[in-house]
C-alpha cells in the first residue's frame, strides 16, 4: 500500500509500522493522521528532523520510536505529546 493512501485513512486509532525502513521521507504521510492515538515506528530509519511534525498529533497516547536514530534534540520536539 503505497503511502499517501495510509495517510488518508482518517478512522484508523492505531497503527503498527515497526521494522519497515520508513525514513524521514515516509513518515511524513504518517503526520497528516489526526485521529492515531498509538503508534508503533520502531526500528525504521526516522531522525531527530521528522520528530518536529509529530507534536501537530494531540490525540496521541503512546509512541514508539525505539530503535530509530533520534537524540536529545528529537526528543524535545515530541516532549509535549
Amino acid at each position: 500500500m503505497e503511502a499517501g493512501r495510509i495517510a488518508s485513512m482518517q478512522k484508523i486509532y492505531s497503527l503498527n509500522l515497526a521494522k519497515n525502513q520508513i525514513g524521514d521521507s515516509g513518515s511524513e504521510h504518517i503526520e497528516h493522521m489526526e485521529n492515531i492515538e498509538t503508534l508503533d515506528l520502531s526500528e525504521n530509519q526516522i531522525t531527530n528532523a521528522r520528530l518536529r511534525h509529530f507534536r501537530f498529533m494531540k490525540k496521541m497516547k503512546k509512541l514508539n520510536l525505539g530503535k530509530n536514530q533520534i537524540g536529545k534534540e528529537g526528543e524535545a520536539h515530541i516532549s509535549g505529546l
